[in-house]
């Protein structure tokens, strides 16, 4: 009887299952790194209106007026508190500290006059900017209502448009892509 030995190592079917799997796996995780711009202005459109919802309560919380100032070029907004009659960034707050939006976002801002009141010429230029400084401000009264405003979020062809609803509450909604 001749005895047969057995001889360590893999089959080719298991090489090929092994190589088989590793390139799902890399598949998916190249899926996960690279999100869907889509996906990335509705996620950036949420979190403007969660953080201008929160800087009503903080108006009322504090009694003063707070408000959200969008640089269009950079993208970074910030969170400033009117004290003394003059806005004062809010740098030692956790949740309202100057932020930038994810990159490939662009915005594009338009604010109207003041909570419950009208334009002024002297104060307000054209596209709602407070021009001693020229920031366009979101502002948040003590009492909680808010400038009307449209900050438009585009990336990649996709739109999420945040502002107020027909009863004053922040909302963002999505416009269709022109593709």
């Amino acid at each position: 009887m001749a005895s047969r030995t057995r001889q360590a190592g893999f089959t080719l079917i298991e090489i090929m299952l092994v190589v088989l799997l590793i390139g799902i796996t890399i598949t998916f995780v190249n899926l996960n790194l690279d999100p869907d711009p889509a996906q990335i202005v509705r996620r950036e459109g949420d979190r403007v209106v969660a953080l201008l919802r929160q800087l009503g309560d903080e108006s009322i919380l504090r009694g003063r007026a707070m408000a959200m100032h969008v640089d269009t070029g950079t993208g970074q907004y910030a969170f400033e508190v009117l004290e003394g009659g003059e806005w004062k960034l809010v740098d030692d707050d956790e949740l309202f500290h100057a932020r930038r939006l994810r990159k490939p976002v662009r915005a594009e801002m338009r604010v109207e006059s003041g909570p419950g009141e009208e334009a002024d010429e002297d104060e307000v230029d054209d596209t709602g900017a407070d021009t001693a400084d020229g920031r366009a401000r979101v502002i948040v009264d003590p009492v909680g209502e808010i400038t009307p405003f449209t900050l438009a979020l585009a990336a990649s062809g996709h739109r999420v448009i945040v502002g107020l609803d027909e009863y004053a509450n922040v909302v963002a909604r999505a416009e269709e892509s022109a593709r």
